[in-house]
């Protein structure tokens, strides 16, 4: 299924930092659980089904088994929460809570990009840029902390949007 470049701009645009209280309404974050290793994986920031650009786009009322953003809504292993659960000081803490310590199995990489997503400044806005920057020999080594990370966010942002 393809999508108008529009609502994939939409659905980015809604949670881009999750730094306001209307983004983190509206906003999930799904994941799919295998309860018999136990592991997490596929874990995914998506709009709530009621806030979906996708139904809007088709025209459709918002259900749940509806067209949404939702990436795993017929998985019998999806589980979900609100965003503005894991975004904020306590947000932190209940990524750490509900992927590390009491789901064993979770991709770290997996994790620690959801953590940057929703709480470095910037980097979800950026990393739709990444790949260009990368290109360009742009984007920072590795070694890159710090304020200076936070300043090459907002410098590929400006160079490539």
């Amino acid at each position: 299924m393809y999508l108008n470049h529009n609502v994939i701009k939409l659905c980015f645009l809604s949670w881009v930092g999750a730094q306001d209280e209307e983004s983190k309404e509206k906003g999930f974050l799904e994941w799919l659980y295998d309860r018999k290793k136990p592991s997490v994986r596929e874990i995914r920031i998506v709009h709530h089904f009621k806030n979906s650009p996708i139904a809007k786009e088709k025209g459709t009322k918002t259900h749940r088994s509806g067209p949404s953003c939702y990436q795993h809504r017929n998985k019998e292993d999806r589980q979900d929460m609100h965003l503005n659960h894991f975004t904020g000081s306590e947000g932190l803490w209940s990524l750490n809570d509900e992927f590390l310590i009491h789901k064993n199995g979770v991709e770290v990489e997996e994790w620690a990009e959801i953590c940057k997503r929703l709480h470095i400044p910037y980097y979800e806005e950026a990393r739709l840029y990444f790949d260009m920057a990368g290109k360009d020999g742009y984007w920072p080594s590795t070694n890159d902390f710090g304020e200076s990370t936070i300043n090459t966010l907002k410098a590929i942002i400006e160079k490539y949007s």
